[in-house]
């Protein structure tokens, strides 16, 4: 009894007080023409960011920001790597990322996340016709998102799943200390919503020059949510965990594209899920000296241009 008394007070001064970090909002009227907003079924402004081709589309790529959301003006070159001269771009960010209202750092369930992405390609759907394709974009974590939220759209023609990190690697910089463990630990047991750990990770301690770099990028960008609860990471946890499983449903096709020095997601983890998807249209790329962060999708930027332009065909009748 002593012992538990003693590892409770010792993890209630970790806690310090569980005061929460600070996740700022961005200025608003930094907002393009290219940003839209949407209400959701409870009442929420969720922020939408749609590239429109220069002629008309003949396809659209919907793209997840993930958890921590994203820049679209520092990541255009992400944007444009899914754009083509008659394809459309729509960045869906749901609650709590980018301009979208809600609680940045916490959420009451991960459904609601998914769900926003959902509702997100549903409010877009004036601007899809029958013969206009449909293309969902993951990267990291949002691959978990893209591949839970197709399951529930009556209209997916491809999947594009970059570096999922369903099986991980220990990293330096990403993969918390014994320290930090023991301070989530605290949050866990009297603050689980309060947001404490840092998605963005510990620059100084990544090796990899490129994603120290990002990284550096990332933590000083008021765009990017920083901070994230403990319950919100065990509902990312238990969402990353549901992939091979959403893989085994999926009667689409797929391109996965792993870089083969990302420093944070194995390769196995790519392996499991595209041995487990039920499509037989499925395909592993990989990138010699892609790490995890954004340059291996740069550096896929032909090959998922032409495996789209494949998949551009006549339609075949949809199974889903």
């Amino acid at each position: 009894m002593r012992v538990w008394m003693a590892l409770a007070v010792l993890l209630g001064n970790v806690c310090a007080g569980c005061a929460g970090l600070s996740n700022p909002r961005p200025e608003v009227s930094s907002m393009s023409g290219e940003d839209a907003f949407f209400t959701t079924r409870d009442g929420l402004r969720l922020h939408v960011v749609k590239l429109q081709p220069a002629s008309g589309a003949s396809s659209t790529a919907y793209m997840a920001p993930g958890i921590t959301g994203m820049n679209p003006r520092m990541d255009r070159d992400v944007l444009n790597t899914l754009a083509g001269v008659d394809r459309r771009v729509v960045a869906v960010f749901p609650r709590g990322t980018g301009y979208s209202e809600g609680t940045r750092g916490d959420i009451i369930s991960l459904t609601r996340f998914v769900d926003d992405f959902i509702e997100g390609i549903a409010q877009d759907a004036p601007a899809l016709t029958p013969s206009r394709r449909v293309f969902i974009f993951g990267h990291s974590m949002s691959c978990a998102v893209a591949l839970a939220a197709a399951q529930a759209l009556d209209r997916v023609d491809g999947i594009i799943l970059v570096n999922p990190p369903y099986r991980r690697k220990a990293a330096p910089g990403m993969t918390p200390t014994w320290w930090e463990y023991m301070r989530y630990a605290a949050y866990y047991l009297f603050a689980p919503h309060t947001p404490i750990v840092n998605m963005s990770g510990d620059p100084e301690r990544i090796s990899d020059p490129r994603e120290r770099a990002e990284a550096r990028q990332r933590n000083q960008d008021p765009m990017l949510v920083k901070y994230f609860s403990l319950s919100y990471m065990l509902g990312v946890q238990k969402l990353i965990e549901s992939m091979a499983a959403q893989a085994k449903a999926q009667k689409v096709p797929l391109l996965m594209i792993y870089g083969e020095q990302d420093s944070v997601a194995d390769r196995r983890g790519c392996e499991e899920i595209l041995a487990a998807w039920s499509h037989p249209d499925k395909q592993l790329a990989l990138v010699p000296e892609g790490p995890h962060g954004k340059e291996t999708i740069l550096k896929s930027n032909e090959t998922i241009q032409h495996w789209i332009a494949e998949r551009m065909r006549p339609l075949q009748p949809n199974t889903k």
